[in-house]
């Protein structure tokens, strides 16, 4: 699908251009010793980071949710009302592009019942970005 043969790149200037000012709060750069480039931006009021580990890699967007109030962690930790959310929720999540994980405490992937975070990612590859941005 895609391999060696990709020669297109994302530049950070690139990624600057594409992103649409009139839903975008706020972008902050931010620095990773890991990524060619990592933004946080604000959509509405949730933290999306846009990040791209290598210059001909895909651009990532990521977005973490918190499990973080005494609620949210009740109803995981109850079985029947966790299948109701996840009757509720899964159709939805189903239906997103891209994918979700649902992350413990350290980070790493595990079951819903034990989730501390669930991740969102969508991947843009340089087949998929946008034609004709300069960069």
């Amino acid at each position: 699908m895609y391999g060696p043969h990709i020669t297109r790149h994302s530049s950070e200037t690139q990624l600057r251009h594409w992103l649409d000012d009139t839903a975008i709060r706020n972008v902050t750069p931010r620095t990773d010793e890991d990524t060619e480039f990592n933004f946080q931006v604000k959509l509405s009021q949730l933290p999306v980071h846009v990040v791209t580990e290598s210059e001909f890699g895909p651009v990532r967007t990521v977005g973490r949710c918190g499990f973080d109030t005494e609620r949210a962690r009740n109803l995981l930790h109850d079985d029947q009302r966790r299948n109701e959310l996840l009757e509720y929720v899964g159709p939805m999540l189903a239906a997103t592009p891209g994918f979700y994980t649902f992350l413990d405490e350290d980070g790493v992937s595990c079951q819903l019942c034990e989730a501390e975070r669930m991740q969102v990612e969508y991947r843009i590859y340089s087949d998929g970005v946008p034609a004709g941005a300069d960069g």
